[in-house]
């Protein structure tokens, strides 16, 4: 009997599995001739910014056929003016095959093999122009081309397209089951909308494609043409063309929480499946059919269910008529009585409106979520005001507060038009994460929710006037407070260096009991004093604040924080909004020693240290143990992170840098250390800085500025990727009358040199003269930090990239040798890794994980492993969302494998010819020796679970992989979830 393991997660975990499971179409195989007819039509696509159905419409019909995927897609805009050219409506510039498609108005998709995880990507415009690539050998080949075709035609508002892709030809050809996105970019809108309802989740995951499977049958199931079809009276319409019976599953969920449940069948050709009744905050909608054999058919995605939370009901009463407008439009007019009128609200602002007689006396309220809101002294009123006032752009904040005589409003007996106005916010404040149905945080840790005002464009909410954030936080958490970063960047400017100031105290917080918090903010605009652009939103990212939470109560508790903000007294009301919380069982990370797992941390440096402390603890715990970020405390080096922040010589306008009060006397001392550009001083010479002993004392100097700043540094971290000519970031240009001299000098050129003739003509030979100058600025500034028993990291681009010398301006082959360790990504290139890695004096890189913003993103444990294995010296996890406890889960995960693996990774062998493995399972199995002891690494790099079954050579002792198995020449076999890594020890 084989030995069996079986390594699995906890039923909790299971259960959130169930709820996350992807969406999953038939495609079917139409008759001849009724292609249209017989193709699944999809009419929903989603703002992923926010989750809201797509405001410009996007449809898509499928069907396949002798191999190929067909796609008919029909693009809408909306039409300005039907005179003109409608061209026009879709912007269409590029035209050159994997061209710049994606800054035109474009359609993108991405599909891989079920469960693979390797995408291909093709994207195309309304010119028919392609951008394709496919992910092979760990990054992405641009020269690919994708056996995608497509015919486009523009009418009326719409841009037709229709597409066919040959899935015969991606090397697949038994494969009946694709994962797929769709998405639309719309310039104009700088909005990006995709057939699945992401809520700013990663658009580029697996985790979040629409499994597609391809049918041998022309039978399908139809779902509704759109959300508007959803109905809990009269239930969801579906048709079941080709198929004479079906059983469905009508599920609501909330988080990853199933609320109700109801089976039942349905016959051709069109049934309603009735909505289950259920309760629950942010509650989705979706149904699953099966055919008589319980194949699967489809399940729908996860419909945004319609509550009484997004409608508004009005209880109005008036002794003289009046009318009401929302948003601007004109809904009731010249009533005396509103009885429960319902309406609906938008995401965002939505201005409700009365124009009364003059004379008049109004009450009443209105009711949203559950919650009244009455008429009364919150809502302003104007007098004699323009018809303008009845829309959401008018500025009202000159105008008085209504006036309440025994509950009602009293209209004052005035000329010219009379308006009531209150703005009710839907879901108008977002934090940071955007979870994906629920916030993940783990027990016992710290997480913190960010908040910079986002969530209606235009509409900052903290720089309104009198802006409050009330939170009701329940028992299973504890509240640690409110902060926000220590220091701000300043617009206040020397010479061009900007200015880091201490924060004032820009939020305070007021308990107000039963776990009642008020946030108020301590700041007008105006304090900003730029008139830049990107400084105002640097200034408004330094007034963001973070609301920091312990989780107190038991792994596998479901729980939640309800929340909402108020602004001008009231004049503008936010409905409450819940955040459903789950509680995931401990951070148990166990951190290597050598081994690099450094995450990107910009939300240290925390004004309230308890929130700061807390947060820094729980990156230790997940087995984190370096962090690039700023924390102004001797505190990591009690917790025992290793601390880095950005390290530069000097500063431009947006950043700052401790080395700002070391320039002026350096460049007074040094004149030839400022770099120059065609006559214009900018920057540090890099030639200098490498060439000239009169720079090594301001050097030191500077490297004691960075570790008085940051009591707890660990080295200096050099982000590294300035360009050697203007065309970019060019902060240490190496140009100088004498580096021209000796430029000249080397290549025999007689002419007369300038910078311009030298990008011009010389251009090449220059990249190579100032990438030396740059790893000669490393050896001076490595020089000066090791008298301070600092070691100097570096982070760019790979070897062998060209990016990487014309770019960055760097060749590891000559900057390598004076950097205690290189940071480089992203992409796992091995051909790339191998050149760098032969090219640093370490022989080891951290390779870098890339992932964007704040949302709920992050890599899986196997995708951690995986880079840390390649090379060598561990990962760099790049924007990794650090606010969510799946994610630190996963790190924990990782650091654990890495940490019970180090000493073979950094000192062992790799035989992976020792290990016999079914299949293409063997790319996924690492195995070491080392002094006779042996060890395997197992990484399941797909989506979904994985059973390995291999057998070792030459191997007969005890496997030890949580249980002990004795191996004697027999086939194993592991069972490893989606995402997860293990390592099993030989003894």
């Amino acid at each position: 009997m084989k030995p069996l393991v079986h390594i699995v997660t906890t039923a909790f975990f299971l259960a959130m599995n169930l709820c996350a499971a992807p969406a999953f179409f038939t495609v079917p195989q139409p008759e001849n001739g009724k292609e249209h007819e017989q193709a699944l039509k999809v009419g929903h696509f989603f703002e992923t910014a926010d989750g809201a159905p797509a405001k410009e419409a996007t449809e898509v019909a499928l069907y396949h056929r002798n191999g190929k995927l067909h796609f008919s897609f029909r693009i809408h805009a909306f039409v300005l003016d039907p005179a003109s050219n409608q061209r026009s409506f879709f912007k269409a510039v590029q035209t050159g095959h994997d061209s710049n498609v994606w800054s035109d108005d474009s359609v993108e998709i991405r599909i891989s093999p079920a469960g693979k995880g390797a995408p291909y990507y093709i994207c195309f415009n309304a010119n028919g122009a392609i951008l394709d690539t496919a992910y092979e050998n760990g990054t992405w080949n641009k020269s690919w081309s994708a056996p995608f075709q497509v015919k486009n035609n523009l009418v009326n508002g719409a841009w037709l397209a229709e597409c066919t892709l040959d899935l015969s030809q991606l090397g697949y050809p038994e494969q009946k089951q694709w994962d797929v996105n769709i998405q639309r970019f719309n310039q104009a809108k700088k909005s990006l909308s995709a057939w699945m309802p992401l809520t700013n989740g990663d658009h580029t995951s697996p985790e979040n494609f629409i499994r597609l499977n391809l049918s041998g049958k022309p039978g399908k199931i139809q779902m509704p043409p759109s959300l508007a079809e959803i109905n809990e009276q009269t239930g969801v319409p579906f048709e079941a063309a080709g198929l004479k019976e079906v059983s469905y599953v009508s599920e609501l969920f909330s988080g990853d929480r199933i609320r109700a449940r109801l089976r039942g069948k349905g016959t051709a050709p069109a049934f309603n499946v009735p909505v289950p009744r259920g309760k629950g905050e942010n509650l989705n909608l979706r149904v699953s059919f099966y055919d008589a054999e319980n194949n699967l058919l489809l399940r729908t995605i996860p419909y945004p269910y319609r509550q009484e939370a997004e409608e508004i009901t009005a209880d109005i009463t008036s002794d003289k008529p009046f009318s009401l407008y929302l948003n601007g439009q004109l809904v009731r007019s010249k009533v005396k009585r509103l009885n429960g009128d319902a309406f609906p609200l938008v995401f965002g602002a939505n201005l409700i409106a009365l124009e009364p007689e003059r004379g008049a006396r109004i009450s009443g309220s209105l009711k949203a979520a559950g919650e009244l809101i009455p008429l009364d002294g919150t809502w302003k009123l104007g007098n004699g005001v323009p018809p303008a006032a009845l829309k959401n752009q008018f500025d009202d904040t000159v105008w008085r507060n209504a006036v309440v005589e025994n509950n009602a409003v009293r209209i004052p007996e005035a000329s010219g038009r009379i308006v009531l106005r209150k703005t009710l916010l839907f879901k108008a404040t977002k934090f940071q994460p955007y979870p994906a149905g629920s916030w993940k945080v783990t027990q016992n840790d710290a997480y913190a929710l960010y908040y910079d005002g986002s969530g209606i464009p235009g509409l900052p909410l903290p720089l309104l006037p009198d802006w409050k954030l009330r939170i009701a936080v329940p028992d299973e958490l504890e509240f640690l407070g409110v902060t926000y970063p220590r220091y701000q960047l300043t617009a206040v400017q020397q010479g061009d260096l900007t200015k880091l100031l201490p924060s004032p105290e820009l939020y305070r917080c007021r308990r107000l009991g039963n776990g009642q918090y008020e946030i108020c903010a301590n700041f007008s605009f105006s304090s900003m004093g730029t008139s830049s652009t990107w400084l105002q939103r640097i200034a408004a990212a330094d007034k963001a604040l973070l609301l920091v939470f312990r989780a107190t109560g038991k792994a596998g508790t479901s729980t939640g924080i309800r929340f909402h903000a108020e602004a001008a007294g009231g004049a503008y009301r936010e409905i409450p909004q819940f955040l459903p919380t789950d509680i995931l069982p401990p951070l148990n990370g166990k951190a290597p020693e050598k081994l690099a797992i450094m995450l990107k941390a910009s939300d240290g440096g925390m004004a309230d240290a308890v929130c700061e402390r807390s947060y820094f603890d729980t990156l230790k715990a997940a087995g984190v143990n370096e962090i690039v970020g700023p924390c102004y405390t001797d505190y990591l080096k009690k917790n025992g992170l290793r601390h880095f922040n950005f390290f530069n010589l000097t500063s431009d306008r947006y950043q700052y840098s401790p080395a700002n009060k070391i320039i002026p006397s350096f460049f007074a001392a040094v004149p030839d250390a400022q770099g120059s550009w065609n006559g214009r001083k900018t920057g540090i010479n890099a030639y200098t800085v490498a060439h000239d002993p009169a720079a090594a004392p301001y050097l030191e100097q500077i490297i004691e500025a960075y570790r008085e700043f940051y009591p707890s540094l660990s080295g200096i971290w050099w982000d590294y990727e300035f360009k050697p000519f203007p065309t970019g970031i060019m902060r240490y240009p190496a140009f100088s009358e004498k580096s021209i001299r000796d430029f000249a000098r080397r290549h025999q050129i007689k002419e007369p040199l300038t910078d311009l003739l030298i990008r011009r003509k010389y251009h090449d030979q220059w990249i190579d003269f100032s990438c030396e100058a740059v790893a000669g600025m490393f050896k001076s500034v490595g020089l000066a930090a090791s008298k301070q028993g600092l070691p100097l990291y570096v982070y760019s681009g790979y070897q062998g990239d060209p990016v990487c010398k014309t770019a960055y301006n760097i060749d590891w082959a000559l900057a390598g040798r004076y950097v205690d360790r290189a940071y480089c990504g992203y992409g796992l290139n091995r051909e790339s890794i191998a050149m760098t890695r032969k090219s640093v004096k370490s022989g080891v890189l951290v390779g870098g994980l890339l992932k964007m913003g704040k949302s709920v993103q992050r890599d899986t444990a196997a995708a951690i492993v995986r880079m840390a294995l390649e090379c060598g010296g561990g990962v760099l996890l790049w924007y990794e969302n650090r606010f969510d406890g799946s994610t630190l889960s996963q790190i924990a995960s990782a650091s654990r494998v890495l940490a019970d693996a180090e000493d073979f990774i950094l000192h062992g062998r790799r035989c992976d010819e020792r290990i016999n493995a079914a299949g293409d399972q063997k790319k996924h199995i690492a195995a070491f020796e080392k002094d006779g002891k042996f060890g395997i690494i197992l990484l399941n790099e797909t989506s979904e679970p994985m059973t390995f079954r291999f057998s070792v050579k030459d191997f007969s002792g005890v496997l030890h992989t949580g249980d002990k198995i004795q191996v004697q020449g027999k086939e194993l076999e592991l069972k490893l979830p989606a995402g997860e890594a293990i390592f099993c020890r030989g003894e």
